[in-house]
């Protein structure tokens, strides 16, 4: 009896335990949490892919969730039993010390009174607890049954499983969606993505990867060992406060800081007056001066040939040859970005993918998964290496193609776009761009720029010169020629023309006509039936160009060109711009004067834009957020972290006596163009001995120079000075084939050499990086054209710090225009430039060309004490800019 009834109050127990395990189960919130990479969450993706093994809390929240579909009164039993083992383990011990063997019967009196009290007390809870217990066992038994476990409940949705898990991860993932679908993703699939990705993440490519940065921390030191030869080693006194001796440094030829640095503290003490303190503090001090240079040394390859330079140029090719074995760089991209979704671990079973309202993300996943099912063969080439040699003479037959990869590997792109509205940025990010065939490595905002090209289908790229338009360009029409565009028209002025077909032919496999020349009839009719692409001049186009061109896409280059509405060659070009499905404007400087001629190029591509009247009057930040699906603009300091630096000079040049007796005669005569070159004319002209000078210094620095003036006059007169030292002089009447000629002959030339070029020749479409040194003879009207002359040297590829020198005349017309020039900046960059400039309407510094001619005069006049009246000539110098 005793027995039964310690078993029945040790079954009362276990129930009792267990209801207050449910009842604490209920007091707390349910909550699902997820075992994944911390990289997983802030995904871009619309998807949130989960294994159900890495779903965490699921069989708590299981519980939970069917407990809370009880009634009220179930959890008011479960109460009660949680209450009711109250004293009830005293009450079996002591029955347990009442039953004894012979000596608890003959002397255990006490104990067995105490049993028996206990029995009586026990027997007494249970018949009061009885039809609770009965209840609380049938609920217990109900949810061992009911309650179903991972990872079929997971499958099945039980008890809605999937409905909180979904809210849940996409809170996890950084996503926000109304409402969210699951997608069962078979891991087969999983497992060949897993498969491709392991295949292409070799050990040997992480290594690679992980020397880079160790690499470049050891190249900018090597640099910057190159700088300290420069810096005497009297230099490390100012850094040591004046306290240590240098001259016995000196006295043993240990002249600069680079020199110290070759020598161990311990070293130093050899040298007679340096004893261990004095070492000490001259080490430490040079180490400190090694470590500010250092850390000035941008993430580039440079122009010197150092061993970690060597070491980084051999690796990117080596991981180029390995990323191979994906060709399409975008597809390559795209897998690897899914990394931290889907590898997550060794789970067992399916893969369930949450769905927001956009499935584009997940249907390109799908696709790419089934590209890595039938490629999960892929294996990586046997390692073969470059010699030094061989990797330095690539580099430097290609150095922007290097600078693009070393700056992928390195992590250091940027695409500049972050003043662009969120939608529009995601939606260009994500484009699918098929770039196969395109000889040629994109530079991450040169990818970027051509899928907004395509994604928005009629923009203005108005990057900075230098950034690469026309590559942007060849490969937005490379992938409309995959999708099955057939047609497509590059219009560019007549000295560009030579350059696009370079570049089509060099980096395209699209075919290519140019209407252009005595065969441009037979041009025209081959690409009408062929397709390709048809390179036509602005004149072409206003001439020939018709509805019978059939045209799929369209660039217009050097798209200022056209910002005069009224002018019959931008009535054409417009005409064209409104049939073509894909339009892009490239233009650096797509206003130069005033705002309205930006508002007129994107009125040609996306008219209702800017069809609201008082777009002129605009601040310049609400400008910009208006015409933001339209624009498109990357200054190189904010996307070419590699480029070298460039410092600007400004020459000031005392003219000479016979150089201010033709300068007052130029302004008593009011011949501006005459005021402007005028003291290039003189046989002591101040400019031109200046000019020798700095041709001297850069042929002693083993660089090439390139000289700029408006005036064809200035620039034959430099030509004769320069004698065989100038390569070759570019005009207006020079051919576009033989100007590109002239600019390979100075990346052949010797140090020292000259290309002189009138800068509305010249000052575009040419790539000029064999020339670090720019000269500008005189100031221009616009400032958009001198930025583009010194453009075509500070680009990418230069290899060199460019030095820009503008030869000033002091107290000349230059002083002048330098003032308007600052003056047109500003409105440049307050509303085609990045900038969050938000005052000055638009028109208030706009001067045109004459009038500041003039008004430049008259200040003239007035300050030499000469006739106000006189009339004002030749403001252009139109009579020798052919």
């Amino acid at each position: 009896m005793n027995e039964e009834l310690t078993r029945q109050g040790e079954r009362l127990l276990a129930a009792a335990e267990k209801s207050r395990r449910v009842l604490e189960l209920l007091s707390r919130p349910a909550a699902l949490g997820f075992n994944l990479p911390v990289s997983y969450t802030g995904s871009l993706y619309r998807f949130a892919p989960l294994a159900p093994a890495h779903l965490v809390g699921a069989s708590e929240w299981l519980a939970l969730t069917w407990w809370k579909q009880r009634s009220p009164a179930d959890f008011d039993v479960l109460r009660n039993v949680s209450q009711a083992d109250d004293q009830v383990p005293a009450m079996i011990q002591a029955i347990r010390d009442g039953q004894g063997g012979m000596l608890t019967r003959f002397f255990g009196g006490a104990k067995k009174q105490a049993a028996e009290a206990a029995s009586a007390e026990l027997a007494s809870r249970l018949v009061a607890v009885d039809a609770d217990l009965g209840r609380v066992r049938a609920l217990l038994a109900e949810a061992d049954a009911g309650v179903p476990s991972m990872p079929q409940a997971f499958e099945t949705n039980a008890l809605g499983l999937q409905d909180a898990a979904a809210v849940a991860l996409t809170r996890f993932a950084g996503e926000r969606w109304e409402q969210v679908t699951w997608e069962k993703l078979p891991a087969t699939q999983v497992a060949a993505y897993q498969q491709v990705l392991g295949a292409l993440n070799t050990p040997e490519r992480a290594q690679l990867m992980s020397g880079m940065g160790a690499d470049m921390e050891a190249l900018k030191t090597e640099r910057a060992r190159l700088t300290l030869r420069d810096i005497p080693v009297d230099k490390l006194r100012e850094l040591t406060s004046g306290t240590v001796r240098t001259a016995p440094l000196m006295d043993a030829g240990i002249g600069t800081v680079d020199r110290v640095l070759d020598h161990t503290p311990q070293d130093l003490t050899r040298f007679p007056g340096i004893g261990e303190t004095t070492a000490a503090q001259l080490h430490a001090a040079a180490q400190r001066l090694l470590a500010e240079a250092a850390g000035q040394e941008k993430e580039t390859l440079g122009e010197y040939r150092t061993p970690a330079a060597e070491r980084m140029l051999i690796g990117v090719d080596r991981l180029q040859v390995i990323d191979a074995a994906i060709p399409q760089a975008e597809l390559r991209e795209r897998l690897t970005g899914y990394a931290p979704l889907l590898n997550q671990g060794t789970p067992i079973g399916d893969f369930y993918v949450a769905l927001g309202e956009d499935r584009t993300d997940y249907d390109q996943l799908l696709e790419d998964l089934t590209w890595c099912q039938a490629n999960g063969n892929i294996s990586v080439p046997p390692a073969t290496w470059l010699t030094a040699d061989e990797a330095w003479q690539r580099y430097l037959a290609d150095p922007s193609t290097y600078q693009a990869l070393l700056a992928h590997y390195l992590g250091n792109e940027n695409h500049g776009d972050d003043y662009l509205p969120a939608e529009i940025n995601e939606r260009i990010r994500k484009y699918p761009i098929n770039l196969e065939g395109l000889a040629a490595t994109l530079r991450g905002y040169q990818n970027y720029g051509a899928k907004f090209m395509l994604a928005q289908k009629k923009v203005i790229l108005g990057d900075e010169m230098g950034l690469g338009k026309t590559m942007q360009s060849i490969a937005a029409l490379t992938h409309l020629h995959h999708q099955g565009k057939t047609h497509f028209v590059v219009i560019c002025p007549a000295s560009v023309v030579i350059n696009w077909a370079r570049e089509l032919q060099k980096f395209s496999q699209l075919t290519r006509y140019t209407a252009h020349g005595d065969a441009r009839e037979s041009q025209v009719a081959e690409w009408k039936k062929t397709g390709g692409v048809l390179i036509a001049t602005y004149d072409g186009a206003r001439l020939y160009a018709d509805d019978s061109w059939p045209i799929d896409a369209l660039i217009a280059d050097e798209a200022h060109l056209i910002k005069n509405p009224a002018a019959q060659r931008s009535q054409a070009v417009a005409a064209l711009v409104r049939r073509a499905e894909y339009a892009v404007l490239l233009s650096g400087t797509p206003m130069e004067n005033r705002v309205s001629e930006f508002v007129t190029l994107v009125d040609y591509l996306q008219p209702a834009l800017v069809s609201e009247s008082g777009m002129e009057t605009l601040l310049a930040s609400e400008f910009r957020t208006r015409i933001a699906p339209a624009y498109l603009r990357r200054n190189q300091k904010d996307v070419l972290s590699e480029l070298p630096d460039m410092t600007e000079h400004r020459d000031w040049v005392e003219l000479t006596g016979l150089d201010t007796e033709a300068y007052r005669g130029a302004v008593a005569e009011g011949n501006f163009a005459l005021m402007r070159r005028v003291a290039w004319a003189a046989e002591d002209s101040a400019k031109l001995t200046r000019l020798l000078e700095l041709v001297d210094e850069a042929e002693a620095a083993g660089r090439k120079v390139l000289v700029f003036s408006f005036f064809l006059s200035v620039l034959e007169r430099l030509q004769k000075a320069l004698g065989e030292r100038s390569i070759g002089l570019i005009t207006g009447s020079v051919e576009p084939a033989e100007r590109q000629g002239i600019v390979d002959q100075l990346g052949e030339a010797a140090p020292g050499s000259v290309l002189l070029a009138q800068i509305t020749a010249a000052g575009a479409g040419l790539n000029i990086q064999s020339a670090s040194v720019v000269i500008l003879c005189e100031p221009q009207f616009k400032p958009t054209i001198e930025s583009q002359a010194i453009a075509r040297a500070h680009r990418m590829g230069q290899l060199h710090t460019v030095d820009v020198f503008r030869l000033l005349g002091v107290d000349t017309v230059d002083e002048r225009m330098l003032e308007i020039l600052g003056r047109k900046s500003q409105l440049f960059d307050e509303y085609a430039r990045i900038s969050a400039a938000k005052e000055s309407a638009s028109e208030s510094v706009d001067i045109s060309d004459a009038k500041l001619a003039t008004q430049i005069i008259a200040d003239e006049r007035r300050r030499l004490g000469l006739d106000l009246e006189a009339t004002v000539q030749d403001v252009q110098g139109t009579d020798e800019t052919a």
